[in-house]
């Protein structure tokens, strides 16, 4: 039922009214339609500050390819702002996919991106290592199955 819901939330999400956009972006993000992903994150840019952990949060319960390149997109910006959210959208992920992206921002150089990339590989993999060091140990490994 929540797909055939994804319509008419989309169509919500695009008269922006602010009375129901909390609820849509919740919504979108709980149902986990890949199908959303395009929409939520043209409201992300077009928003402005408003939305944008709102989005964040929902686009990475989606995941998938546009949401990973999404993250990426911004990650690469250079932006501080938009790094950082991208390191909390990578943080709040469900996307396996990403775990090499994950062990790729180990060595950032900021702190905030590296705290961010650890605390994505153990959600991701269920696995408690503390550093990054360790980390690149058990990708060497060949990375052996967390949960």
């Amino acid at each position: 039922k929540a797909k055939q819901a994804m319509p008419v939330l989309i169509s919500l999400l695009e008269k922006k009214d602010p009375r129901l956009m909390d609820s849509v972006i919740f919504a979108l993000g709980e149902i986990g339609d890949p199908a959303a992903a395009r929409p939520l994150i043209d409201l992300y840019y077009g928003s402005g500050l408003r939305y944008q952990f709102q989005v964040g949060l929902a686009l990475a319960q989606i995941g998938g390819r546009k949401v990973a390149e999404f993250i990426r997109d911004n990650m690469d910006s250079g932006n501080r702002k938009r790094r950082k959210m991208a390191g909390f959208m990578l943080l709040k992920s469900r996307d396996k996919t990403l775990l090499p992206y994950a062990l790729s921002l180990l060595d950032d150089p900021y702190k905030t991106i590296r705290s961010c990339a650890l605390g994505a590989l153990k959600n991701l993999t269920g696995l408690s290592y503390e550093t990054a060091g360790e980390w690149k140990a058990w990708d060497a490994a060949g990375q052996p199955a967390g949960r």
